[in-house]
């Protein structure tokens, strides 16, 4: 005998709540599914798992009230029911990338060790950055500042006949993207990458590095195109054989699709279960923050052994410091 409308109600409303749940888990943790991983505000919340996680448990318990007061209690069942599996989700995400280590750089140097911080339009300290002694890194990748200032850094420490130094910018005369790699790898700079001005390359020992600063998801409009494009030219700037190591401001998380990294290369951070670390905005705990700072290198010719996350004072971001092995027949 059919059952009556009254009495199926109540699984409708149960399913109802795991759909809407549903659909706004796969919004915010897998937009690209849908073709929606460029739209704004998507792919700005999506920055932020950690602290979107933390809010969904904190609306979850207040959701759960519905018990109580007896009101809407089949929906919200289904809605908790279905969100739970998220956080669960997300959580296991979280702990497998790690928390936020302020200090796990080797005792013995690497035989390659890297640099990369986001400067503020040069309000950010270089002292921070740099150390005494350049921390002894063989690359350092800037963002936001410009190549006499870094000049001006190195000679203070005595160091600056001991990089070829490369810059580009958006607009001349802008704070842009340095480049400084060490003489010892026989650094050549390369042509200004087509894909934006704020990319810059050398040809090196150990193959291509690029410092890079793609462009923020700051359109007004309703799909990030530039955004988009630029973080996955970036990231395709990695080609293991030829592009070894790719280092900067990417203004894109793990979780983004245009972070697609291509066959072969690896995040850095990630490797290091690191990547927990908000690297933006600096003033934020780093569990809460979004890290959009990145070193993608090739696994078959860098092996990434510690790391460090910079806190640089006067700047929003934080900086990184990685330390690799290279495979012996590479070692120069």
């Amino acid at each position: 005998m059919p059952r009556s409308p009254r009495a199926q109600s109540p699984l409708i409303a149960v399913l109802l709540g795991i759909s809407t749940a549903v659909v706004l888990g796969v919004l915010m943790w897998f937009p690209h599914l849908l073709g929606l991983g460029a739209v704004s505000g998507i792919a700005h919340l999506q920055s932020f798992r950690a602290l979107v996680t933390a809010a969904l448990i904190v609306f979850l318990a207040l959701l759960s009230l519905s018990f109580v007061i007896g009101r809407g209690v089949r929906f919200c069942a289904g809605f908790i029911a279905a969100s739970l599996v998220f956080v669960a989700v997300s959580l296991g995400v979280l702990g497998l990338r790690g928390g936020t280590p302020q200090a796990q750089l080797p005792s013995v140097p690497g035989d390659l060790r890297v640099i990369s911080a986001n400067l503020f339009f040069g309000a950010g300290s270089l002292d921070d950055v740099l150390g005494p002694d350049a921390r002894g890194a063989e690359v350092i990748a800037l963002q936001e500042t410009d190549r006499q200032t870094l000049i001006d850094a190195l000679k203070q420490r005595g160091l600056d006949g001991n990089y070829r130094i490369a810059h580009r910018a958006v607009f001349d005369g802008e704070a842009g993207t340095v480049l400084a790699v060490h003489n010892s790898l026989q650094p050549e700079e390369l042509a200004d990458p087509e894909a934006s001005r704020a990319f810059v390359g050398m040809r090196t020992t150990l193959g291509d590095m690029y410092a890079v600063h793609t462009h923020a998801p700051i359109q007004r409009s309703l799909l990030q195109h530039e955004w988009q494009r630029t973080v996955s030219a970036a990231t395709g700037l990695c080609q293991p054989g030829t592009s070894v190591l790719v280092a900067g401001d990417f203004n894109a998380t793990l979780d983004h699709a245009p972070f697609a990294l291509p066959d072969g290369c690896a995040d850095a951070a990630r490797s290091l279960r690191m990547s927990g670390a908000g690297t933006w905005p600096a003033g934020w705990p780093g569990l809460l923050g979004a890290q959009i700072d990145h070193q993608v290198y090739d696994r078959a010719a860098l092996h990434p052994i510690g790391g460090q996350i910079l806190e640089i004072s006067g700047s929003d971001h934080r900086g990184i410091v990685i330390d690799y092995h290279l495979p012996p027949e590479t070692q120069t």
